[in-house]
């Protein structure tokens, strides 16, 4: 997003003060059924069927996985005998699960540090507004998982009553909080996309500004639902996000001008 108006700053104090690695396993590891030799196991994948997982989850899977190849080829190694083989098979077969063993351990102790770079990575491959609106997803996670924290440290020696109020609060907050990535995600990706229709050479103009605020408007009935939706966003730090905050201030900057000249230029 290119030339700002000079009046971003006044507008934004104004209107929007809130008031309130993939690292993949291809050596052999076997599966539930005992052919884990011949299949690949994901570690740390960022994807899944499940919706989007923070990056703890990631690692906990990819610590999980590693374990298992760790306590298989452990048991492969105890299980080994010289009987059927030559002396030469045998101790290369012994050193072979011997390496695996450490592998999977190096990649228990280091999931983390994958987990990072495959989050950088996959990073490097989203566009400005597709980084901006999986910040969104990242924040919200930290707050459920803030709360999720929270529940599961209620004092045991509370009283029913006060262990359950404690329980159905955070519960609450996270249903809240789900709720509301839903509502900021759909806002975020509704003014990119107009904005992206209007800006097309880089100017965000009076006839830009204008259009976006009546876009906006038109959407969703009343500018104040707007302001609401931007302050939620701002409250949340999602300003921290350059793409937002950048659009953060065009959108303020046009509910600006649109309550300036709300009446239209005359021409």
């Amino acid at each position: 997003m290119k030339k700002r108006n000079l009046i971003f700053s006044l507008a934004v104090s104004t209107i929007f003060i809130p008031s309130i690695e993939s690292a993949t396993i291809n050596d052999s590891l076997e599966n539930e059924n005992n052919s884990f030799e011949a299949h690949e196991i994901p570690i740390a994948e960022g994807g899944g069927g499940g919706g989007i997982r923070t990056f703890d989850e990631i690692e906990s899977d990819c610590k999980a996985t590693s374990k298992r190849a760790i306590q298989f080829f452990e048991r492969k190694l105890s299980e080994l005998k010289p009987e059927g083989q030559s002396n030469e098979q045998f101790k290369l077969k012994k050193e072979e699960y011997k390496n695996k063993i450490n592998k999977y351990k190096e990649v228990f102790e280091y999931c983390d540090k994958k987990n990072k770079r495959f989050e950088k990575e996959n990073a490097k491959q989203l566009t400005g507004k597709e980084a901006a609106i999986q910040f969104v997803d990242n924040r919200i996670n930290e707050e459920i998982k803030k709360e999720r924290n929270k529940a599961s440290n209620i004092d045991s020696s509370a009283n029913f009553q006060a262990w359950s109020d404690q329980l159905i609060e955070s519960n609450d907050k996270i249903i809240a909080l789900e709720k509301l990535r839903i509502e900021i995600k759909n806002f975020l990706k509704y003014a990119f996309s107009k904005y992206e229709e209007l800006v097309t050479n880089g100017e965000f103009g009076f006839k830009e500004q204008m259009a976006l605020a009546i876009n906006l408007k038109t959407k969703y009935s009343d500018i104040d639902k707007v302001k609401v939706l931007a302050q939620k966003a701002i409250k949340l730090g999602l300003t921290d996000n350059k793409e937002i905050n950048d659009l953060i201030k065009d959108i303020a900057s046009a509910f600006y001008m649109y309550s300036n000249f709300e009446a239209g230029p005359t021409f």
